[in-house]
């Protein structure tokens, strides 16, 4: 019975060896790039540079190219280059290595670049936490404040929930209002 049990044990270990050597694991791939060596280089590079805080993130979104992004609102308290708007829309790929993780309520220094159309970040460059940035926040000196208020919450991130939850709203209201027409019409046959 014991050697009967060896037989079945040394089985075991073996499939398990074959297996893992047939079917490895997945390579998990690190963000592979080369980052800019200073601010100034990382600034010619960007299509923005500002400092903001993340108000909003909305994960999962998908873009016309297919693939999923989170979409992350910031109010922005200082602009080197490119920014001029109290508020900034900025993507990041939700599904590969080079994912930004941001926080709300975090506060950070980014430099986003021009991608099909929007402003987009990835772990691969000198944006980061505020914390982080200080040697950056020295090389850049002291930013702009945003001259043109605006409010991106109301048009990306909850109006369209309202205007598409209003359309069914009057559209129900409609359908109500044309079977109660109908309804009394053929009561009055």
């Amino acid at each position: 019975m014991i050697r009967g049990g060896t037989h079945l044990l040394k089985l075991m270990i073996l499939v398990t060896v074959l297996s893992v050597l047939i079917y490895p694991a997945p390579t998990a791939m690190a963000c592979d790039c080369d980052p800019p060596d200073t601010a100034t280089e990382a600034m010619e590079v960007a299509t923005a540079v500002f400092r903001g805080t993340v108000l909003k993130i909305h994960k999962n979104q998908t873009m016309s190219d297919g693939e999923r992004y989170e979409k992350v609102l910031f109010s922005v308290s200082e602009s080197w280059k490119g920014m001029e708007d109290s508020q900034a829309i900025i993507y990041t790929d939700s599904s590969s290595s080079c994912t930004f993780g941001f926080q709300e309520g975090n506060e950070y220094l980014l430099y986003p670049y021009l991608r099909d159309g929007v402003m987009y970040i990835m772990d691969c460059g000198r944006s980061s936490d505020i914390s982080l940035a200080e040697e950056d926040l020295k090389e850049l000196g002291k930013g702009k404040e945003p001259t043109n208020i605006v409010d991106l919450e109301d048009r990306n991130f909850g109006f369209k929930r309202f205007e598409s939850a209003l359309k069914w709203v009057v559209g129900i209201v409609f359908g109500v209002a044309v079977l109660v027409m109908i309804g009394i019409k053929r009561s009055k046959n």
